[in-house]
């Protein structure tokens, strides 16, 4: 059985991507993924694994700036922590990726696109 939740953490494809990126130890896992989401063409269908694999990296990228999202989990941290500095060179790709993904989310009149874009405009907050 499946991940899944409203967080950014908690779903299975998000949760995969985590796993790669602490084995690999590689900051550059976090741009290639944020890189694939808004390197698509404007109207491009994007699909939610990869959705959620960009709303984590972004998430990621708020915590090597200081502005981790409450429940972050302590590996993940020190990931950021460790790579700081290449993870905070990508804020201005991160925050392109959340607008990418802003164009995805399900409608603002359903619960699940309310809890979506609370998501994304509290992520963005963090990235200034």
């Amino acid at each position: 059985m499946g991940a899944w939740g409203t967080g950014p953490f908690q779903n299975d494809d998000a949760a995969d991507w985590v796993g790669d990126v602490l084995e690999a130890d590689d900051a550059e896992l976090v741009r290639h993924a944020l890189d694939e989401l808004v390197e698509r063409d404007d109207g491009e269908h994007v699909e939610p694994p990869e959705a959620s694999v960009a709303l984590a990296a972004a998430e990621v990228v708020a915590a090597a700036r200081g502005h981790a999202r409450a429940g972050l989990a302590p590996e993940l941290a020190a990931f950021a922590g460790r790579h700081a500095k290449t993870l905070g060179s990508l804020v201005t790709l991160a925050g392109r990726a959340i607008e990418r993904l802003r164009g995805t989310a399900p409608p603002r009149d359903g619960a699940a696109g309310r809890v979506f874009s609370r998501t994304l405009d509290e992520l963005a907050t963090r990235l200034r």
